[in-house]
């Protein structure tokens, strides 16, 4: 699991190398790559980190800055538009299969960790910056996705025996299964798929999917999930799906 730095841009020499994230690889069949983008509504931490870097004036003058979006982020940082901070986080997570037996495991695996190698090597090329991500960074994020009535400092320590999906869910918190909804600690979230894909679509169109800075009627005003999820497929899957 890779947490990289969300592209604010993209030319064409981008898009070819993220492309040979999918057209280069010789990961083993069945491989799965998910790219997982995040508008986190706790700010605090960017902060924490960038008022942290500075000092004297410039540290007063930060806090000033920091205590307005966090006063006014909850409801709009504008009077007369709807304009909120969020701390997008772009995660990306590949997962291999197995195998048969015990020597295609152990294949599986060597190939799988020098792809590991070539995927990151990929990401970096992008200008992605991508950092291994820890246990304890991985449950920090999925407490804050599950448990969004709680507070996002007070997050469990990992612990190595047990497995991190019993790790992240707070024993008060209730999750409600509805036909077209989950309500989750309070929150009501909602799932949308794509219902028809245009024959051709530009890396950078991407930034209008994620809220627009001008137009009211295209900004996304609660914290939401974008998910790409990919799996490599057989040779004679993809032949029978050619078919």
């Amino acid at each position: 699991i890779y947490e990289c730095t969300p592209l604010t841009g993209a030319n064409d020499e981008i898009v070819r190398i993220l492309r040979s994230l999918y057209e280069s690889s010789t990961f083993p069949d069945y491989t799965n790559i998910n790219i997982f983008l995040f508008a986190s509504p706790n700010i605090d931490l960017f902060f924490q980190r960038w008022q942290g870097s500075r000092n004297g004036i410039y540290k007063d003058m930060a806090s000033m800055r920091v205590e307005h979006y966090r006063r006014n982020n909850p409801d709009s940082l504008f009077p007369d538009s709807m304009f909120r901070a969020r701390n997008f986080r772009l995660i990306v997570s590949i997962k291999t299969s197995g195998g048969k037996n015990p020597n295609e495991t152990r294949n599986n695996l060597r190939i799988f960790k020098e792809e590991l190698l070539s995927i990151k090597s990929i990401l970096q090329s992008a200008f992605m910056h991508p950092r291994t991500m820890e246990p304890q960074a991985l449950i920090q994020l999925l407490y804050e996705l599950f448990n969004p009535n709680h507070d996002p400092e007070d997050v469990p320590i990992y612990s190595t025996q047990d497995e991190i999906r019993k790790q992240i869910i707070m024993p008060d918190n209730l999750i409600q299964v509805d036909k077209n909804k989950l309500i989750i600690d309070g929150h009501t979230v909602q799932s949308l798929t794509v219902k028809t894909y245009p024959d051709y679509t530009a890396l950078w169109d991407m930034a209008f999917m994620i809220g627009d800075t001008v137009q009211n009627d295209r900004q996304v005003f609660s914290p939401f999930v974008i998910s790409l999820s990919t799996t490599i497929l057989a040779e004679k899957d993809r032949k029978s799906l050619e078919m």
